[in-house]
């Protein structure tokens, strides 16, 4: 494919995500994460917790030849999932409530990416190209890639960071055997703010970029499997599924 047919499919690649409701659609090549020694560092030390899909599937997140042999791109897609400021205690309810975090607030996200995924799939198959495509559910380092792709930037919470949308996004990848023409990684733009690690309840952000799962409380109310440690507990308070502290003070949510 020569350098002008890959940017013409591209294009109509970018032009059909919108379409079909996607935020933003940029190309990475498909090559090694960038921080895949770091990945391997984290898992040595046990900060994933129970995930143990995460140590599974670590050859194949630090390899994505092995996930799709034969891919050369990875199409990285965002979509917003920011429904605004809700009130989040009804009146009529005075007894025991919590909070949710927002990514939950709606359908199931996976159903609604899956199907948006299987369009841009069949898209690029009728110009020839085999693919494989997650929203979460792979052994894909979906940050690295979409941030190699200019999605956004890491942020100082380990969440990715996007000038227009701030966090408030979910990221989908799909792998595909057609070269296309890649996209430049963005800035980082968080300076010295560090807002972000100060409003952690639990002190998971250990360092800037550095999150121990075992301490978040996402990680505590929706991936353990077993009691939260005691010491933790009150530091929960009312939040019953996820958190969204971390992402609630970023500058670049408001």
């Amino acid at each position: 494919m020569t350098q002008t047919s890959q940017r013409d499919l591209k294009a109509q690649l970018v032009s059909f995500a919108r379409q079909i409701g996607f935020d933003s659609c940029r190309i990475a090549a498909c090559t090694e994460p960038a921080h895949t020694s770091e990945f391997r560092e984290w898992l040595r030390d046990g900060a994933h917790g129970e995930m143990h899909y995460m140590q599974r599937g670590e050859e194949k997140r630090c390899d994505p030849q092995k996930v799709l042999p034969g891919a050369r791109s990875i199409v990285t897609l965002a979509l917003n999932y920011f429904q605004g400021e809700q009130v989040r205690r009804s009146p009529r309810h005075v007894g025991a409530t919590g909070r949710i975090a927002r990514y939950a607030w709606g359908e199931d996200y996976h159903d609604v990416i899956e199907a948006k995924l299987s369009k841009i799939d069949q898209f690029l198959r009728s110009f020839g190209g085999q693919q494989k495509y997650y929203v979460d559910t792979g052994p894909i380092l979906e940050r690295d890639h979409a941030a190699q792709a200019g999605i956004g930037w890491h942020g100082k919470n380990t969440m990715l960071i996007d000038e227009r949308l701030g966090t408030w996004f979910f990221l989908a990848e799909l792998l595909t055997t057609l070269e296309l023409s890649v996209d430049e990684p963005v800035a980082d733009h968080c300076g010295t703010c560090e807002r972000c690690i100060a409003a952690c309840p639990t002190g998971a952000i250990t360092a800037p970029h550095r999150l121990d799962a075992r301490r978040c409380i996402s990680y505590l109310t929706i991936e353990l499997k077993g009691s939260i440690p005691l010491e933790l507990r009150a530091l929960i308070g009312d939040r019953i599924f996820g958190c969204d502290d971390c992402l609630d003070v970023c500058p670049w949510n408001r």
